[in-house]
């Protein structure tokens, strides 16, 4: 699927849990296909923080994911900072930065019940323009229900792999497999 398949507008980056394009669907809503699978849902994904590790998002969505599927992006004017109390970030609001992430394809229903689950009540979404190779996309995010002010320290991908992922992907993993089962989309 290429960028092309969406609406579009040329913008200069002028500005991190999760983005999603509106590209319509493939069913008009997450009812079962014939084959007892969820249909897929033509969108894109804006992933920061841990789900960009692929072991936090393959257990999420519980399948290994493609990393061909992923592509950089951009979420302009905000900034991905250290949620307080938590090892894992929040996407808030910060002019003239920009918080890096990656873009996922072709998600199904049960793959958004799952991200949606695994957010929790912390995070609402809400839309968002993200950049991808100089080009702007109306898309979706993961934003703090809490204020939390862009003057906390900066959350980055690589500091939480070094100093937090030994001691919470087990737990991560478990929680996913939880959220799963009580969502009925187990493997």
């Amino acid at each position: 699927m290429s960028l092309d398949d969406s609406s579009t507008r040329r913008g200069p980056i002028s500005g991190v849990r999760v983005a999603r394009i509106h590209r319509g669907t493939s069913a008009p809503g997450p009812a079962r296909s014939d084959r007892g699978r969820l249909p897929v849902r033509r969108t894109l994904d804006r992933l920061y923080g841990t789900l960009q590790d692929a072991d936090i998002l393959s257990s999420v969505l519980g399948r290994p994911i493609d990393v061909s599927a992923l592509t950089p992006a951009s979420a302009p004017d905000h900034r991905a900072v250290v949620f307080p109390g938590r090892v894992y970030p929040a996407l808030v609001p910060a002019t003239g930065q920009h918080a890096a992430g990656l873009l996922l394809t072709c998600l199904t229903f049960a793959d958004l019940a799952a991200l949606d689950a695994f957010e929790g009540d912390e995070y609402r979404r809400d839309r968002i323009d993200v950049v991808v190779d100089d080009t702007t996309i109306l898309a979706e995010a993961y934003f703090p229900v809490m204020p939390i002010p862009a003057t906390q320290p900066a959350w980055t991908l690589a500091e939480w792999t070094a100093h937090h992922k030994p001691s919470v992907l087990q737990g991560e993993i478990e929680m996913a497999m939880a959220l799963r089962k009580r969502l009925g989309t187990s493997p």
